[in-house]
């Protein structure tokens, strides 16, 4: 198993405290004024939208941290759209919340990614907690996503895009 970081273990427990018995909280349960201020910019809640068959996921909140890590404003915005389909991490990024409301279970990844006009890759941890307003089916992703950077030379430079998963484990 992966090292998780401390704030995302926090998050973590604070998620299963707010669910007690349920499988899973509804958002109405999350207050973000419980969690630290720190945890703020790294946070995520993504709508679960159901057309028909096909489930889509809509931004719903994005912290500053990943906006800058994105490098857009991402709100409002289904991921689909955001990451279109040449993009080398698309499947990576619409796998994870589907995977989530499949299974109804927390799920911890981390990959590394390189983007365009980066120095360096880039870690990226990420804890998607599914919410549940009937207590059956998922219907909000909360995220919690954490960059690291093995330095701060972001230089812009010409590099290729590249991706990598390190770690994917249910909790």
């Amino acid at each position: 198993m992966a090292q998780m970081p401390p704030d995302f273990s926090l998050l973590l427990a604070y998620w299963r405290d707010k669910r007690g018995e349920r499988a899973m909280p509804s958002r109405a349960d999350i207050d973000p004024t419980e969690l630290p201020g720190r945890l703020w910019p790294g946070l995520m809640l993504l709508d679960v939208v159901r057309q028909g068959r096909r489930t889509r996921f809509r931004y719903r909140l994005v912290g500053g941290d990943i906006q800058t890590a994105v490098g857009r404003d991402t709100k409002g915005k289904f991921v689909d759209d955001v990451f279109p389909p040449e993009t080398v991490f698309r499947d990576y990024v619409l796998k994870i919340p589907a995977d989530v409301v499949e299974q109804k279970r927390p799920l911890f990844t981390v990959n590394v990614l390189s983007l365009p006009g980066q120095a360096s890759p880039m870690k990226a941890c990420r804890l998607t907690l599914p919410l549940s307003n009937d207590g059956v089916n998922v219907n909000m992703l909360l995220n919690a996503i954490m960059y690291e950077y093995p330095s701060d030379d972001r230089q812009n430079i010409d590099t290729a895009l590249t991706f990598e998963t390190l770690s994917r484990e249910y909790l």
